[in-house]
């Protein structure tokens, strides 16, 4: 999942590192926030403020890329 390989590039915090290196071992980490956190809660015992942590940063990564995303469709659409 590249956006959470960023997420853990990105990440300031290192209180949070053993959770994005458990959340790295695992092959379908859902996208959607509740999904996510049953997900953390249940499969990496991580408990509630470190989810909601782990998430926030995740969001930040993903917005920025969204935001990449949409700079380059409008400078391609521009140059045509």
């Amino acid at each position: 999942m590249k956006l959470l390989d960023e997420a853990v590039a990105n990440n300031r915090d290192p209180s949070l590192k053993p959770a994005f290196d458990k959340l790295l071992t695992m092959d379908n980490v859902p996208r959607k926030k509740a999904k996510f956190v049953n997900f953390v809660k249940n499969c990496c015992h991580i408990q509630g403020n470190l989810i909601e942590r782990v998430w926030s940063v995740l969001e930040e990564v993903k917005n920025k890329q969204t935001a990449e995303r949409i700079k380059r469709e409008e400078a391609v659409r521009e140059q045509v």
